[in-house]
Order: structure tokens, then C-alpha cells, then sequence
């Protein structure tokens, strides 16, 4: 394989590539990424794949599980912060975030040394 090979090969697919990202992730950036993760499993495999006739089938099942996976992954992240949404007497969301106060005074437990004021 020569770098000229890759690029062909690349070029040939990255329309298809990143239009399946975009459609299934909704946001340009994330489908970039994306992309260029699919294309550098591409690149670990382009002596199988490069001559091979199913080689778009595999990109776009690549594509569509790693931008699945980015979905999944993104989701666990922001549901820790979905719980932290602070919900009124009738069990309605406020739309206001509720921290807890600090219990004791911290402060008397520092010693001299480790306090700043």
C-alpha cells in the first residue's frame, strides 16, 4: 500500500462516511471525529480492505456502530447531571440545579498552616 492509495481509497468513501456520522449523531464536529476514527481502522486493515468489493459495507457498519457507541457513551455522561436537576413540591422540574451545603465548619478543622485568608 502506498500513501497515494489510502488517499484514493479515502476519497472515494469520506462523503459516505461522514454523511452516515452526521445523520446519525446530528452534529458536524462529532461526525468529523468520527470519521476520522472509522478512517484510521481503515487504514490498520487497507490491505484486506482496500481491493475488497465490500469495503463501503464495512466502513458504514463501522461508522454506524462507532457513532452508536459515541451516543451511548455521551448519554451515561450527561444523565449524572440529568439527576442533579432540582424538582419543586409537585414534583415538577424547576429547571434549577440544587447543590448541597456544606456540613460543619471545614474551616476550624484546617489547621493554621493549610488555611488561606
Amino acid at each position: 500500500m502506498t500513501p497515494v492509495d489510502f488517499t484514493t481509497f479515502m476519497r472515494n468513501y469520506q462523503d459516505m462516511v461522514y454523511s452516515t456520522a452526521v445523520r446519525l449523531l446530528g452534529n458536524d464536529a462529532q461526525a468529523e471525529d468520527i470519521s476520522q476514527e472509522v478512517f484510521l481502522k481503515a487504514y490498520e486493515r487497507y490491505d484486506d480492505l482496500g481491493s475488497s468489493p465490500t469495503a463501503g459495507g464495512w466502513l458504514k457498519t463501522v461508522t454506524t456502530n462507532m457513532a452508536i457507541n459515541h451516543l451511548q457513551r455521551y448519554r451515561k455522561r450527561w444523565s449524572f447531571f440529568s439527576d442533579l436537576v432540582h424538582r419543586d413540591g409537585d414534583g415538577e422540574d424547576s429547571g434549577e440545579v440544587e447543590f448541597a451545603a456544606p456540613d460543619g465548619d471545614f474551616l476550624a478543622d484546617l489547621d493554621q498552616g493549610d488555611r488561606r485568608e
